[in-house]
């Protein structure tokens, strides 16, 4: 709001798949090839250090009728409330590991900060509802090991006055210490390790509480520590050959490790092929289909269209499947610069 350019605020259309773009040095910044029609575009400010101290504004709507259409100058606000507490055990420690997030269950606004040595944090926010929670700080070094899980829904805080008066609101967090273990190891169906692919390992309860792990890539090994209690496992991959297992429950007990053995990849067998073409018939290149199956964990597919709009990729076989292409738009794949609303 002091008229100065920031740089690298996110832009993108809410509810459609077209790639987020950055402002420039200037503040700039251009969705191109859309098609004509009323959007909400939304603004997120910068992440870290960039965005400390900015609001992003809410999302605007915009009606395009012409080819070019401008927005204007779109101002971030500087942020004049607080969001204060502490986050800790139950026993009433400091977690010195977490960050606590804050968003507006809408969108428009995401805000995040790493708690200090006494598990206290300050989180500067605009006018408005946010849903908050604790989060594992992802900035600690790689292979470390977290000792808790956050089990509680997020927690609503709002300020109601305008952004010009500072306001301030306490919220203390209390995480779930983890005390069990679920082991086992991901291999391919000949007893092998799958190289080259980052395979997480996702552990939830059936209220979406819990905690994922990444395999290692040399053993195949995983090891995730939960709270006791009864979970679903899934193996998660982002892989054009391979997917995971069907889900599997299983129950750990309090200081107990429950080792699930070996747990195989599926291939993907079948082929999915086709054709993606603009409304007079012409092949669309670089164009991308996804396909999925309703209700199935894990089972999907997807690839791109080559020069003359025709597709084929690899598939699970005896399934039906759900899918919809979506727009290379420049900057996903072959950079055609052609842009679709399907």
């Amino acid at each position: 709001d002091n008229g100065q350019p920031i740089q690298n605020v996110g832009v993108s259309f809410m509810g459609v798949p077209m790639p987020e773009v950055q402002t420039d040095a200037n503040g700039a910044f251009s969705l191109p090839n859309v098609s004509p029609g009323t959007y909400f575009v939304n603004f997120q400010k910068p992440w870290g250090s960039e965005g400390e101290g900015l609001i992003s504004p809410d999302p605007v709507s915009v009606t395009i009728t012409s080819s070019t259409l401008d927005m204007g100058t779109i101002y971030l606000q500087s942020a004049n409330k607080t969001i204060k507490g502490y986050v800790k055990y139950p026993n009433g420690n400091a977690v010195i590991d977490a960050s606590v997030g804050c968003n507006k269950p809408m969108g428009g606004d995401w805000n995040s900060t790493s708690v200090n040595s006494s598990g206290y944090f300050e989180l500067m926010v605009g006018k408005g509802s946010y849903m908050c929670m604790a989060e594992r700080d992802w900035s600690m070094p790689q292979g470390y090991e977290f000792d808790w899980v956050y089990f509680d829904m997020p927690e609503p805080v709002s300020f109601s006055e305008d952004n010009s008066v500072a306001e301030s609101k306490t919220l203390n967090l209390t995480v779930t210490p983890v005390n069990s273990t679920i082991t086992g190891k991901v291999l391919k169906p000949d007893g092998t390790v799958l190289t080259g692919e980052m395979i997480n390992v996702d552990i939830y309860t059936q209220n979406g509480f819990g905690n994922w792990v990444q395999v290692d890539q040399s053993t195949g090994e995983f090891s995730a520590g939960v709270p006791a209690g009864t979970y679903q496992v899934m193996v998660n991959l982002w892989s054009q050959d391979w997917g995971g297992p069907s889900p599997q429950t299983v129950t750990v007990a309090a200081n107990e490790t429950e080792n699930l053995g070996s747990l195989y990849l599926v291939p993907k067998s079948a082929v999915i092929s086709g054709s993606v073409t603009d409304a007079n018939g012409n092949g669309l290149n670089n164009q991308f289909v996804d396909c999925f199956v309703p209700g199935e964990w894990g089972k999907w597919s997807s690839g791109q269209t080559g020069a003359d709009g025709t597709f084929s990729f690899a598939a699970f076989g005896g399934l039906t499947y759900m899918c919809s292409p979506m727009s290379d738009f420049g900057g996903w794949g072959g950079g055609s610069g052609e842009t679709y609303i399907y």
